[in-house]
Order: C-alpha cells, then sequence, then structure tokens
C-alpha cells in the first residue's frame, strides 16, 4: 500500500502536500522525485488505501485533460502573453519569448517548461507557479494583472501544472471557427452586440470558446468585454476581428442613431454601382446626397479624368448645355483626351518607382514613356502587368525591364508584385506567420522563389557619387538565370515555388518561373487581380477605396461593400481589363455625381458613398492649375518649358548640390509629391499643412505667376473690360462657376478702390487661387 501511495496522481500528491507535510523536490528538467516522511507514513498509506478501493468501485467520467496546443495556447493569447507588445515581441519580455500570436505551439511549450530551468513552472505546488503569479497580480509584473484566480484562464493553467505539463501530440486539431452574428446592423437604443463563437475540432466536436476568444476592433466605435459583448462608443460601422488559437475571423457591426420616422428617398439608380450602393445605404436608414450640380460636376470631372480644371469657355459652355446627355458625353470627350494619358502614367510611375537615382535618367524617361504609351494605345491592364511581370534584357530597349532594375533582391520583387497588383501585404510572414491574413512564411518564401533567378548584367556605371551603392547611371541588362532557390530561414530548408493561396507549384526543367506566375496573376480567373485594379481606380475617382487600405486585402478587413467590389471586378474582366470602360462606367453612375452636400441622414457618414468626398487637389494638380488661372507655362529643370507638373517623368532630374531647385519644384515637395521610393499611394501626402498654408499665401511661384507679364492678369489689367467682366472671368477660370452677387459686389469694389489696376487684378486672382473651391475637389 505505501508504493502505492508513491504514484498517487499529482492532484492527490498536491492535496497530501498541503495537508501532512507530504513534500516533492523539483528535479531538474525531469519531473518531481517523491520523499515521504516516515511520521506521515500511516497517513499515506490510509490515503492509499481510499484510492485504491476507489479504483475497484464504479467508473466515473473524468474531464477532458487539458491541452497544451489548444487550451494552454488559447490562453496565452486571451490573456495577450503571446501579443507583439508582450512576450510575443521579437526579442520577448523580461527574458521570456513567446511565438507571436501563438505561431509556434512546441516553441511556447519549450519556453515554459525548459527555459531557465523550467523556473515558471512549480509541478510541487502549480499555485506557486510565476505563469500564475504574475498575470495573476499576485507577484509584480510589467504587463499588470491578465486575470483573476477564479476565471477560466487561471483554472486551465493550474489544471495543466497540476497534470504534469504534458503536450498530447494526438489530440483533436482546430479545424473551423464559426461567430454568430457574422454582420449586423443595430440601431439605437440599442447599443451592444452579444457575439458567440464556436470551434469544431478534428474529432467533429465543438466547443463554444467566445470566453476564450481574442476580439480586437479595428477603430474606436466600439470596444468589446472578455466574453465577447461589442460595446458602442461612437455611431458607425466598425470591424472586429476575432481570434481563436491559429483562426480568425471578421465581424462587421454597424452602430446606427435611431433615426425615428426615417423615410427612404434614393433615387433611380443609373447602372449597377447605384444599385449595390444604394441597397447598404437602404439598409442603414441613410440616404444619399442630391446630385452636384454641372458647375461642380464639370470641375470634378475634368480634374478626375485628366487631372487639370477646365477653362473659363470650357465651364462656360458646359453649363449653358441644354443636352440631357451633356454629362455622359463630357465624360466620353474627356478620355479621349490626351491629357488623360498624363494624368493615369503619373500614378503608374509613381507605385512603379520611375525615379533617377536607380533608374537613371534615360531609364526614367523611357520607362515613362512606355507607360504613358500604353494607355494612349488603351493596353488592358492585364496585358500591361504581364509585360512588366515578365520583361527582360535591356533597360532602355525593353522599358519595363526598368521594374526589376528598381527592385534589387528577390524579397523586394516579392513583396512588391504582391502588393501592387494583388492588394496583398505579406510582408509580415517574413518573419513570422501574418497575425492578420491566412499567409505563412512557406507561402512567403514560396512565392519570393519565383523572383530569385532575376539577375542584372550591369553594361556601365556613372553614378557620381562612388559611395552610394543604389545609385546606377547607365545602361543594365536584366536577364534570368537557370539556377538559384529561396531558402527558408525560420526552417533552413530550400523554399517550395508557391503561387499565393496555391499548392506548391509544379514547375517543368525549362518553364520559366517568372511566365508561369504572370500568367497566373493576370488571369481572368484569378479574382484577386481585377479586386485590386478596381479597387485602386474606385479610389482615385471616389477618393476612399472599397477596401481600405487599398492595398491591404485580407479577410480580416473586410470591404464595405462586398456585392459592390464583387460587380465591378466581374464587369473589369468582362470588359477585358479596359481601364476607360471601368472609369466611364464609375463616373456615369449616379454615386459619382453626388453632392458633396450632406444631409440629415448621412451627415457622418465618410465610408458608404452616400456624397462625395471633399479633398485636396494633388501637387500636380494644384501646381498646374495655379499656372492654368495665371495664364502663364510652368518651368522645371531638365523639360522644356510648359512641360505640366502632371507630365513629369520621374522626381528630379538633377542632383540638389548640382542646380537649385525651380520655385515649382520645391511647391511640389511641399505639397506630396512623392519621392517614388515605395510602391504604395500611401506614399503621397494630400494632408494640410502649415508649410503649404504660407507658399500659397506668400510663396515664390504663385507670386512669380501672377506678376508674370503676358500672364492672365497683365493681359486682363490691359484690356477694355470692365472691373465686373475681369471679376467673372477670373471666377470662371479658377472655381468654373460664376461669381456670386455678394463676391461681385466685393471684388468690383476692391478693383475700382485700387490704385494701380494690375494690382488690383492680382489681389482678386490671388484670393481666388487661396480659396478652399480651388484647392479642395469636391
Amino acid at each position: 500500500m505505501l508504493g502505492l501511495a508513491c504514484f498517487l496522481t499529482s492532484p492527490i500528491k498536491f492535496a497530501l502536500n498541503r495537508n501532512s507535510k507530504l513534500t516533492e523536490q523539483t528535479h531538474r528538467g525531469t519531473g518531481v522525485l517523491p520523499v515521504i516522511h516516515r511520521r506521515d507514513a500511516c497517513a499515506t498509506m490510509i490515503v492509499g488505501f481510499i484510492v485504491a478501493m476507489s479504483l475497484l468501485g464504479p467508473r466515473v467520467a473524468a474531464a477532458a485533460p487539458v491541452s497544451f496546443d489548444v487550451d494552454v495556447m488559447a490562453v496565452l493569447s486571451k490573456a495577450g502573453c503571446n501579443a507583439g507588445v508582450c512576450h510575443g515581441n521579437q526579442n520577448g519580455k523580461g527574458g521570456f519569448k513567446l511565438s507571436l500570436r501563438g505561431d509556434h505551439p512546441q516553441r511556447d511549450y519549450r519556453a515554459l517548461t525548459r527555459d531557465q530551468m523550467g523556473r515558471r513552472i512549480n509541478r510541487v505546488d502549480p499555485a506557486g507557479s510565476l505563469i500564475l503569479l504574475k498575470p495573476g497580480g499576485r507577484l509584480a509584473h510589467e504587463g499588470g494583472k491578465r486575470f483573476d484566480r477564479d476565471s477560466t484562464e487561471y483554472k486551465i493553467l493550474r489544471a495543466w501544472i497540476a497534470d504534469g505539463t504534458p503536450r498530447r501530440l494526438d489530440g483533436p486539431k482546430l479545424t473551423a471557427l464559426r461567430v454568430t452574428p457574422a454582420s449586423k446592423i443595430v440601431f439605437a437604443p440599442v447599443d451592444s452586440v452579444q457575439l458567440k463563437v464556436e470551434a469544431t475540432f478534428s474529432d467533429g466536436s465543438r466547443r463554444d470558446v467566445t470566453s476564450l476568444a481574442v476580439y480586437e476592433p479595428s477603430n474606436l466605435l466600439a470596444t468589446v468585454t472578455a466574453g465577447g459583448r461589442a460595446r458602442r462608443v461612437g455611431f458607425g460601422e466598425t470591424t472586429i476581428l476575432v481570434r481563436y488559437l491559429h483562426k480568425h475571423l471578421p465581424v462587421t457591426l454597424a452602430f446606427m442613431p435611431e433615426r425615428k420616422g426615417f423615410a427612404w428617398t434614393g433615387a433611380k439608380p443609373s447602372n449597377y454601382i447605384d444599385r449595390h450602393v444604394l441597397a447598404k445605404l437602404r439598409k442603414l436608414r441613410m440616404n444619399p446626397s442630391e446630385l452636384c450640380d454641372d458647375s461642380t460636376f464639370v470641375r470634378r470631372a475634368f480634374l478626375d479624368a485628366i487631372g487639370l480644371p477646365p477653362t473659363a469657355d470650357e465651364a462656360r459652355a458646359f453649363v449653358a448645355d441644354k443636352n440631357a446627355d451633356k454629362r455622359k458625353q463630357l465624360i466620353d470627350r474627356l478620355l479621349a483626351r490626351e491629357e488623360f494619358n498624363d494624368w493615369w502614367a503619373l500614378k503608374w510611375a509613381d507605385l512603379l518607382r520611375v525615379e533617377e537615382k536607380l533608374l537613371d535618367a534615360k531609364g526614367v524617361k523611357v520607362f515613362h514613356g512606355w507607360i504613358r504609351q500604353s494607355f494612349a494605345e488603351n493596353k488592358p491592364l492585364d496585358r500591361f502587368v504581364r509585360e512588366i511581370l515578365t520583361a527582360h534584357g535591356s533597360t532602355y530597349a525593353n522599358p519595363p525591364t526598368n521594374f526589376y532594375r528598381a527592385l534589387r533582391n528577390p524579397i523586394a520583387r516579392a513583396e512588391t508584385t504582391a502588393q501592387l497588383f494583388l492588394g496583398v501585404r505579406v510582408q509580415c510572414a517574413k518573419c513570422h506567420n501574418h497575425p492578420f491574413g491566412r499567409w505563412t512564411q512557406d507561402d512567403y518564401y514560396g512565392w519570393a522563389s519565383f523572383f530569385v533567378r532575376v539577375d542584372y548584367k550591369i553594361i556601365k556605371n556613372d553614378r557620381r557619387d562612388k559611395f552610394d551603392k543604389q545609385e546606377f547611371k547607365g545602361e543594365q541588362i536584366v536577364l534570368m538565370k537557370d539556377s538559384g532557390e529561396m531558402k527558408n530561414p525560420t526552417t533552413g530548408k530550400q523554399a517550395v515555388p508557391r503561387l499565393l493561396g496555391e499548392a506548391p507549384a509544379k514547375l517543368s526543367s525549362d518553364q520559366q518561373r517568372l511566365v508561369m506566375m504572370a500568367d497566373w496573376l493576370t488571369a481572368a480567373e484569378n479574382e484577386q487581380f481585377a479586386r485590386a485594379q478596381v479597387n485602386r481606380i474606385w479610389y482615385h475617382l471616389m477618393g476612399a477605396g472599397i477596401v481600405t487600405p487599398i492595398d491591404d486585402f485580407r479577410a480580416t478587413n473586410p470591404p464595405i461593400n462586398g456585392p459592390l467590389l464583387d460587380a465591378l471586378a466581374n464587369d473589369f474582366v468582362e470588359h477585358k481589363f479596359d481601364l476607360r470602360h471601368l472609369i466611364r462606367t464609375i463616373m456615369n453612375s449616379r454615386t459619382y455625381q453626388l453632392s458633396a452636400e450632406p444631409n440629415a441622414t448621412n451627415r457622418d457618414d465618410a465610408v458608404n458613398f452616400s456624397h462625395a468626398l471633399v479633398r485636396r487637389l494633388s501637387a500636380e494638380q494644384l501646381h498646374d492649375a495655379i499656372h492654368l488661372a495665371a495664364g502663364v507655362k510652368s518651368r522645371f529643370n531638365g523639360y522644356d518649358e510648359g512641360t505640366r507638373a502632371v507630365q513629369l517623368a520621374g522626381v528630379k532630374s538633377y542632383r540638389r548640390r548640382d542646380k537649385r531647385p525651380t520655385a515649382g519644384e520645391m511647391f511640389l515637395k511641399t505639397f506630396g509629391k512623392p519621392g517614388r521610393l515605395l510602391s504604395c499611394e500611401c506614399e503621397r501626402s494630400n494632408d494640410t499643412t502649415l508649410k503649404q498654408a504660407f507658399v500659397l499665401i506668400s510663396g515664390q511661384m504663385v507670386n512669380d505667376v501672377l506678376q508674370r507679364d503676358g500672364g492672365r492678369v497683365d493681359v486682363l489689367a490691359k484690356s477694355k473690360k470692365t472691373n465686373r467682366q475681369i471679376v467673372e472671368e477670373l471666377t470662371w477660370t479658377t472655381l468654373s462657376r460664376p461669381p456670386s452677387d455678394a463676391e461681385i459686389t466685393g471684388l468690383v469694389a476692391h478693383l475700382n478702390q485700387a490704385k494701380d489696376r494690375k494690382s488690383g487684378v492680382e489681389d482678386v486672382a490671388w484670393a481666388l487661387i487661396n480659396a478652399k473651391e480651388f484647392l479642395l475637389r469636391k
């Protein structure tokens, strides 16, 4: 019987330790060795006899054993222990490092039970384990108290330690996660939604894991309790990421005002875009704004389609036109203009990093020329992208090879291609599995394997700075090597080529990897390519993407209107990736033509396209609009006089130490023109700053163009036009509308009082250029 007592289960032994002086010594790395005192032998034998008798009695169903990979890992996530700001940090915290968000249970098991001689676990006294004392608030902990002693998290960890900290690899694995509701719209006074999370395991069992799931709201409009109740903080829409172990799902919630007596006033849709937008607005009890007036529309359409405002004559003619289809006809004319090619080439030149340091001046010129020509001939976007991805040869003779010239390693090529053409950010998977997406390190390095064989032959490099390894000046040959593989640094093994979201690729010995990748990426069957491209075009026309950020597609960042995005993508594919067709469809929709003036129901909406979004003109648009209003030609180093900012091929055609930048070049930098160091829309800044205000009020460029001889101000001042006519001409030129009565009264009075007519006209032009209406697209 004494022998039987020595093999009592852990919980019984620990109970004896508390009540009868039975003690245990921890053996380094191997568990515990029982040491039984003689004076306790009788008590031990009695307890042992009771246990033995109980084994002979009727069997009672025991609770399922605690699984490290399921239960303990869920607790570590729920308590935030493996978060990036805590022990999931790359360097850990306080000498204790866990895998980020539980990516690697095996490593975490070793860290808990073996690191530092297993000091965090006390098998003799589970309640005395550091893994319980610190997060339980009984010992000082930098992360603060994470759970109570009577919580589920505490009980799971204690039971696992009491059981001897096993890791059972034959237990059921998580296979699916379900959250209800997946989406919901609630109206005040309701201010909360209870989420329920159910996990399905490989043995077919299901478990309610609501209390162990992790909830992460995407914005500050809602908070979520530990038990899964989402509570409203402000009105609007939010996405809540629900995470349990390695699975995660988004839940979209909309907390809306009560809106008693709401009456739907939505007008008849013009096309499928309006049907999808209006359908959601109606569910939200939100009416769209009215259509914008003709003056607003003509300015908006010009700026969005060709990057320039209309001239006074163009604006007047459009407003005066009585044709019912004049908006449709204007859109068609704009899409056929040469300025359309300049404007959309600028957008892609930003993304493809057309800049002089890596490509040199000639490379910039030929690459930008090829991009612009592609839009001039209305090249389908799938073909445009495929020619870029499969390009090789001379960077001068075959311009799209400059895409690879700017991306000097396979990691940069892989990340840029995924983000730019698929709208997928895989960067996080370089060091660990993506915490918010589906991408693993195998996916990441398998994808990078398609780009590993790109190489360069530098024909000539006459860089000025011999110490700058990132500067190139001269022709290069982009070529494809016959060998070379990517290595996964985590496993140390050779990565197998893998298209994103697909099984490992089967490549024949003579098949070129880039060709296979480009064929797959641009295929009509690849929905993600079309979705990413239509989302970017929508963003440029509407001021916000259906998915935001526009190049961050993932399940945990769902589109604001999924049916709309799908319809746009399908239409794009059906029309053979025709850019002009898509732009024409969007601009002809009622949604595009809505006023920026909100109504009582959509005043707080900024995501559902219930009204136009007001935004500042881009650096190039504003520069060119000022020069157009002033009637003078722009000046840039290295370009012919009159070259507009939108037409600039690169960033700067000279080194700052060699030539002083012009006022126009400094203006562009101040207003956010990107350096083209990133393949991301985020590099361009459309923020407003105090410096911008000073540049507009008293900057060198604005003063120069207004005072220049032969400019619009000079011509008007010398003309025989009346002061009223001058005010009307300048207002139509800058704002694309006639002046109001109040504006005429004030501005004409100023001209009448001016001692020098030219100075007076300069003042009027300066005031209109600094008007919010001129600076903003609305």
